[in-house]
This record gives C-alpha cells, sequence and structure tokens, in this order.
C-alpha cells in the first residue's frame, strides 16, 4: 500500500491502462526476501519439539477426552465454540478482503481519484492497526476477548457504513476519511489480536500447527504458560 501510494499518488491521473509491472517486481521482491529470512531464523523442527516438551510438563492443558477407540477429541461443547469460531474467522476475512480488494476501483470510479489516494486511506487503516495492537490486547485482559471481539466488529461495519457515506457525498478524499481508516485498523486489531489466542485455548499445542506458524504458535504457548502458572501456582 505504501508503494503504491509513492508509485501510484493521488495526484496523477492515469486514463487507460496502469501499468502495475513496477509495483508487482517490487512486491515479488520484498517477498522473496521474506521467505529467504524466515527460512533461516525460523527452527520449525526444534520448535515443534519445544512445544511438545512443554505439553507433556502440563497434560492439563489438553481439553481433548479420548473415545471409545482409545482416541483423542475434543468435547462437542469445545468442538462447537472451535468450529464456530473458526467459521467467524473465515467470514470476516472474506468481508474485510472484499471491501479492500475492490476499495481502489470503488473510489475510482465514485470519487475519480486515484490509486494513490485509495492507497493512502489503506496504508492509514494498517498504520491504525499496528498501533493498536498493544492496547487491544490489554482492553482484551480486561473485559474479555469475545467482548472485544464483538466491539471491534461493531466499529468496523460502523466504520465502513461511514466511509460508504463519505465517498458518496464528497468528490475528494478528506482528513475525516483518513480518522475513519484509522478506526477501521483499530477495529480490525481487535478483532485479529485476539482470534488467535482463543483457537489456542481450545486446541493442543501439537493442532495449532494447522491454523497459525510454528513461531506464533511458541510465543503464544510460553505467553500462556505464564498465565496459567499465575493461576495456578502450583502447577
Amino acid at each position: 500500500m505504501a508503494l503504491a501510494a509513492v508509485l501510484y499518488p493521488a495526484s496523477r491521473k492515469v486514463a487507460g491502462h496502469v501499468d502495475y509491472q513496477p509495483l508487482f517486481i517490487i512486491v515479488s521482491l520484498i517477498m522473496a526476501v521474506s521467505v529467504l529470512v524466515l527460512a533461516l531464523t525460523v527452527k520449525e523442527k526444534r520448535l515443534s519439539e519445544e512445544n511438545r516438551a512443554l505439553e507433556k510438563q502440563h497434560p492439563d492443558w489438553n481439553l481433548a477426552a479420548k473415545d471409545e477407540s482409545g482416541n483423542e477429541v475434543l468435547p462437542k461443547e469445545v468442538k462447537r465454540s472451535l468450529t464456530f469460531l473458526l467459521a467467524s474467522i473465515s467470514l470476516w476475512f472474506i468481508a474485510y478482503n472484499g471491501v479492500t480488494t475492490w476499495f481502489t476501483k470503488y473510489i475510482e470510479q465514485v470519487m475519480g481519484e486515484g490509486l494513490g489516494g485509495a492507497s493512502t486511506c489503506l496504508l492509514v487503516a494498517t498504520a491504525g492497526a499496528i498501533c493498536s495492537y498493544i492496547p487491544i490486547g490489554a482492553l482484551a485482559a480486561k473485559i474479555g476477548r469475545k467482548r472485544t471481539i464483538q466491539l471491534g466488529v461493531a466499529l468496523l461495519t460502523l466504520c465502513f457504513l461511514l466511509g460508504f457515506v463519505l465517498t458518496c457525498t464528497s468528490s475528494v478524499i478528506t482528513p475525516v476519511m483518513y480518522v475513519v481508516f484509522a478506526l477501521v485498523g483499530l477495529a480490525w486489531a481487535a478483532i485479529n489480536v485476539n482470534s488467535l489466542p482463543m483457537v489456542v485455548e481450545m486446541c493442543r499445542g501439537s493442532d495449532i500447527g494447522k491454523f497459525v506458524t510454528p513461531n506464533v504458535e511458541k510465543a503464544v504457548n510460553e505467553k500462556y504458560a505464564l498465565i496459567r502458572q499465575k493461576k495456578d501456582p502450583e502447577t
């Protein structure tokens, strides 16, 4: 988004075809470097072994129970909650990506703005999310993750409605729109920050890898190990 705002500024009006090749080349190089760093720094096998050792030390963390065949299965209540949570995660990612994917085209056709203007709005939303991660985590610790997610969904819905009204009533991107998109980032952070820990609490570490990457898995497990030890000092 930052690259798009620089390569295609709002002041640059392009008639007809837009050449996205420079943007794709730069993004591809960034992705290649990121994958290389990931491969060199994340030791997946070692992290998995550490996680299994941690699970053996705390068997009470496992919510699964053995059935008649000896296979471990989640209780119906936990499985139902996990199913609804994963469905919710899928739906709000579909909804959010659906908006952001077509936002540039929408801004271009409705307001006559270029790619740079729309990219700047999305960049503000990303910056708002990054700045909100830690405060949102603190808020969730006080009022609960479920309620924080609900507030995030409500705020995100309100912001998108405001964005629709603003784009229909204004011919240019105004500072108010930037404020709204900063709140979009805050709402999105409220949803994302709390989704993963809720999945973690319902699954064993060996199952978490189905939903998250190993380095995130390890960090989250260590965090919740400390939380559980504080709640139950004897363990």
